[in-house]
């Protein structure tokens, strides 16, 4: 074992089989199933320290990497529960084995994960990113609220002073 190993987990599905995914995962590296009682972490080997890229779109595209290897495991064992970018889960010493750790917290967070997985079984998960223009989006409030509109006329009778505090 190479020191300072450890790994990068994807996301947890609902198998008990040791599957190989292919060379899919961040950088090229193959991704597998490490199975504990049913459950699996879809993992690849990495170093134990982050990824870490001054570049965006290096990084964009190991964003993006990790959405299709998660595309992929729910393609081949159903509900995934996502991780979040970057899970690196590292031994405490560099004498203990890595898939063990990733065993151990399988079995540490089991009935945690059973629990979510039984909870997001059939859902999908999506991003959504909104914006607006504040001013625009006032506008089209005080023109459509009969209470805006009401405390605009009433601001129209009271002095100047009392009209600020409205």
């Amino acid at each position: 074992m190479a020191q300072g190993e450890g790994r990068y987990v994807y996301g947890v599905a609902a198998s008990g089989r040791t599957v190989r995914l292919g060379p899919i995962g961040i950088a090229g590296n193959e991704v597998y199933t490490i199975p504990y009682a049913g459950l699996c972490a879809i993992v690849h080997d990495c170093p134990a320290e982050p990824y870490q890229s001054h570049n965006n779109q290096i990084v964009e595209t190991w964003l993006r990497t990790h959405q299709s290897v998660l595309d992929e495991a729910k393609r081949q064992f159903g509900t995934i529960i996502p991780l979040g970018f970057d899970t690196i889960l590292t031994p405490e010493a560099d004498t203990a084995d890595p898939e063990q750790v990733v065993k151990d917290w399988l079995k540490q967070d089991y009935e945690r994960l059973r629990s979510l997985m039984v909870k997001i079984a059939g859902k999908d998960e999506y991003g959504v990113r909104v914006s607006y223009e504040p001013g625009a989006i006032g506008k089209q409030i005080s023109e459509q609220s009969p209470e805006v509109k009401r405390i605009k006329e009433e601001m129209m009778t009271k002095p100047p002073g009392m009209a600020y505090l409205y």
